[in-house]
């Protein structure tokens, strides 16, 4: 039996704010026609209908199940979400930006990164899908997808996103990101903490936070995606492409030089990391077919 997390009120509260985040069909209305909107908002809800239908036919012990991991990967992408800000897992002044149902369902992108230099905020190229489906067929399923649309130069579109120049993003970079379910229960005791109302323990749980390996294993995940995707492009002619990814690539190595102390301090932890060699596994070989074309 599978019983739903009783959610401490700090972490909600940070669910709460990423609701807030997620901008409104409404505000896009002098982007886009009322019925461009209403053809992404159904093709949106009919998406989620048919995950409701497929549920509604199983048995309660797997209904029970998926919801449960429904609420845990929810939790989990809020995780990642407030250590953007909280404790600088992506640099400082980055922030994860929350994307509408349309670009979540159809568009494959959970949350893209944007990172302000001075006065400008810079988009690195990066649209985040953040997984909890911490399995090779999981994680390589979602990779998979993405490697299919560098060979054809087709990167990503966040269309309901609002920047200085304009709306939407094109040509994004996406990729995966993901923790095993059982180094999670750590992460959220000291996250839960972060969120509290005693402010000795936020400083302390927040001092933690920002020293934890985890986001060394996230990195080294976007490294090893980005290295292996430009050279894809770049095997199939798609210049563009590979220097998108090169571009973010060098954003995440800059990163990685900034924190390496937290690297050398949990190294073998790090490297252990089930899902981190899950996609060093799945990128190595998508070299060695590139080198073979």
């Amino acid at each position: 039996m599978f019983e739903l997390l009783n959610v401490p009120e700090g972490i909600r509260s940070v669910m709460n704010e990423m609701e807030e985040d997620r901008k409104d069909y409404a505000d896009f209305e002098d982007s886009y026609s009322a019925e461009d909107i209403q053809v992404d908002k159904t093709k949106a809800e009919s998406i989620q209908q048919g995950f409701k239908e497929k549920e509604s036919k199983l048995g309660k012990p797997e209904q029970e199940y998926l919801q449960y991991m429904k609420q845990k990967a929810e939790i989990f992408e809020a995780f990642i979400y407030s250590q953007a800000s909280r404790a600088e897992w992506f640099g400082k002044n980055s922030s994860l930006i929350v994307t509408k149902e349309h670009d979540d369902l159809i568009n494959g992108v959970d949350l893209v990164l944007e990172h302000e230099e001075g006065e400008q905020k810079k988009h690195v190229g990066l649209a985040l899908d953040v997984t909890f489906n911490a399995t090779v067929a999981g994680i390589s399923k979602k990779i998979e997808r993405i490697e299919n649309e560098v060979r054809g130069g087709n990167l990503s579109e966040v269309k309901y996103f609002e920047t200085d120049d304009g709306v939407g993003l094109n040509n994004v970079p996406r990729l995966v990101i993901g923790v095993q379910q059982e180094r999670v229960g750590g992460l959220l005791g000291l996250w839960a903490g972060q969120e509290g109302v005693d402010s000795e323990s936020r400083d302390l749980n927040s001092r933690l936070m920002k020293k934890h390996y985890a986001q060394i294993v996230i990195l080294l995940q976007m490294k090893h995606q980005l290295g292996a995707f430009e050279k894809l492009a770049r095997a199939y002619s798609k210049d563009d492409t590979a220097e998108k990814m090169s571009e973010a690539n060098n954003f995440v190595h800059q990163l990685l030089d900034e924190k390496q102390e937290i690297y050398k301090i949990h190294k073998e932890k790090i490297e252990d990391d089930p899902v981190l060699q899950i996609v060093k596994k799945y990128t190595k070989e998508l070299e060695a077919r590139i080198l073979e074309k």
